[in-house]
């Protein structure tokens, strides 16, 4: 709760505070005023002897932080904070809205009070659930509108009421398949440096088919919403950003003709995903321009703004700004909000060693990649990456004992992991380990007509090792190796 209290915002405090002023609730204030201005958390005991002078066994603090937590809930979703709400979207607002009459109507019919006006609670809750698409709400109250016209106007009125009920609950389903697969795609995407394509877009077109089938049977806005943004994906995954680019605009026309799906944080993701197509085809300005109007549209604080300023890092990074870089991600790192899962503060580290790398500040960059990670847990994707920059960082730094020493245990957990490698992974390592075999990386003879071979080959634009943009590989290895690694003759003259 603390968390919470500390993440109000000013507008919220100031009208909490006059609301408990009153209501003359001085221990509550006191409370509160504790927890907003505090940095440590308190004991039972310990807040009772700030609050009340003397410690009782800490039960009256324990009731009282109990109190709190639930008036401040219900100021916050009161009707009059939730009018002009300066962070929820309009949607999100009706949404609060519609589960709150509802609730109301559930606690006069309950407690024997089935009067006219609890109805209209439940009629202005049906008509708000149709016009957001809250099929979840609207079936539960079309479910309660039907057992009262049941018992005062019979049986056709009952039969009527359920029909209509079957079709909600049709829509209902449809819209949870579509969200279904969205997220589906998510969370297969998320933590892996190297997500695989083949089971990615088996989900993507297992989505797009009930997708497109419900979306005839239904007619909903918010199934054709995430039917476009599957295409986007998928469009994405087969490397057509042209066509992606096009999808996304088309969704944005969607929002602005759907009110029941518009809102600005969805703007934001289709800014934020036109980006990403730009990216992908280096042009660095436009993609930039879609980060500022995603990052606009986004609420600032949440999850979805700090992924928005991760892709903002990364195209400073692909753009070799990386002043910028470093100073973003020190940045987004301090603001890290409390509810982004930690693999992502895991990623933001190691952006900010590679950053250091490319700054040539090898002693901070070292002392990040020796850390264990929260990205760690990728074993075939960013902990085998952040194991190669540090070999070569320790390259940089000229430590070759320390750095044959690395290489020693590089092989032993790539020997436990190799299996899970994508081919491009498999090249890379195939050249590391000439280099690692040779002395001090100076290569000549059969090594280094191979080494040529596959750093030609890591360049191409061939499928299976073509480099992509927000993989786990930041630093592209065989760009360092071409810039680095010496090359030698039989006569030992340097070229490379």
């Amino acid at each position: 709760m603390q968390q919470t209290i500390q993440h109000l915002t000013k507008d919220e405090v100031r009208k909490f505070r006059h609301h408990l002023q009153v209501q003359n609730e001085t221990k509550l204030l006191a409370l509160f005023n504790l927890l907003l201005s505090s940095a440590e958390s308190f004991t039972e005991k310990q807040l009772e002897e700030k609050i009340y002078g003397k410690v009782n066994g800490g039960r009256r603090a324990s009731m009282l932080r109990h109190i709190l937590k639930e008036t401040m809930l219900d100021f916050l979703t009161s009707y009059r904070m939730l009018k002009r709400h300066k962070l929820l979207d309009k949607s999100f607002a009706a949404q609060i809205r519609i589960k709150k009459r509802i609730a109301e109507y559930t606690m006069l019919n309950r407690s024997g009070r089935n009067l006219p006006f609890a109805h209209q609670l439940l009629d202005e809750a049906i008509a708000d659930a149709k016009k957001e698409e809250c099929y979840s709400d609207l079936v539960f109250a079309m479910d309660q509108q039907k057992y009262h016209y049941g018992f005062s106007q019979g049986d056709k009125a009952f039969d009527k009421r359920e029909k209509k009920t079957m079709q909600y609950e049709r829509w209902r389903l449809a819209f949870r398949r579509a969200v279904y697969y969205y997220y589906k795609v998510i969370v297969n995407n998320k933590f892996s440096g190297n997500p695989d394509k083949k089971k990615l877009l088996k989900i993507i077109k297992e989505g797009l088919k009930e997708m497109k089938r419900d979306y005839a049977d239904t007619r909903l806005p918010g199934v054709l919403y995430y039917q476009k943004k599957l295409e986007s994906e998928y469009y994405q995954q087969k490397g057509n950003y042209k066509k992606a680019i096009q999808i996304c605009r088309n969704t944005l026309k969607h929002l602005k003709k759907h009110p029941s799906v518009n809102n600005s944080q969805r703007t934001g993701y289709a800014h934020d995903d036109m980006a990403q197509c730009y990216i992908f085809l280096k042009n660095y300005k436009k993609a930039m321009n879609h980060l500022l109007l995603a990052q606009k549209n986004i609420l600032k604080g949440t999850v979805n703004h700090l992924v928005s300023k991760e892709q903002e890092i990364l195209l400073f990074f692909y753009d070799m700004q990386y002043d910028k870089v470093k100073q973003l991600t020190e940045t987004s790192l301090r603001n890290f909000p409390v509810d982004a899962e930690p693999f992502l503060r895991g990623k933001l580290h190691f952006y900010l060693a590679c950053a250091l790398f490319k700054l040539n500040n090898y002693d901070a960059a070292l002392k990040i990649l020796k850390q264990k990670s929260e990205v760690f847990s990728d074993k075939a994707g960013w902990m085998f990456f952040s194991k190669l920059v540090e070999i070569m960082t320790l390259y940089e730094m000229k430590n070759f004992g320390e750095m044959k020493s690395a290489l020693e245990r590089f092989r032993k957990f790539i020997g436990y992991n190799k299996k899970a490698f994508t081919k491009r992974d498999l090249a890379v390592i195939r050249l590391l380990y000439l280099l690692g075999n040779s002395d001090n990386f100076l290569l000549s003879g059969k090594n280094k007509r191979e080494a040529q071979k596959l750093v030609t080959l890591l360049k191409s634009n061939r499928n299976n090792y073509q480099w992509r943009p927000y993989s786990h590989e930041v630093i592209r290895f065989e760009e360092w190796v071409q810039e680095k690694i010496i090359f030698v003759n039989s006569k030992k003259e340097k070229y490379g």
